[in-house]
């Protein structure tokens, strides 16, 4: 039997402000299609999730440098009205694969954004 904690599952109290999520991770992915999205590599070595629902503004802020962001959401989660990244450090890119609410055809190539 292992001593290590593999899953957390809490509920935050709703503050009124926006939700806001640092991280030092590489190849952060935001996804979602449903009801709730989630943020994967959030650690500085990799793993981390948090999943999220009814904030109606969610901030990433990227604090590494040389590293990716994939946003993949294809659905909003429950109350969110926007999602705003904030890429801290140089040479950071963003790859936007899809937006809520957007339908994009398989063969269209993702926007990237570099910083």
């Amino acid at each position: 039997m292992s001593s290590a904690i593999t899953n957390v599952i809490d509920t935050l109290k709703d503050t009124g402000g926006p939700l806001t999520v640092s991280t030092d991770g590489n190849g952060v992915i935001l996804t979602g299609s449903g009801s709730e999205q989630t943020l994967f590599n959030l650690g500085s070595g990799g793993g981390g999730t948090f999943t999220f629902a009814n904030k109606s503004q969610v901030v990433l802020n990227e604090n590494a440098a040389f590293t990716q962001v994939f946003l993949e959401a294809r659905g909003a989660a429950t109350g969110e009205q926007s999602f705003t990244l904030q890429m801290n450090a140089q040479n950071d890119s963003a790859s936007v694969f899809g937006t809520p609410g957007a339908s994009l055809p398989t063969s269209r190539q993702p926007a990237t954004i570099r910083s």
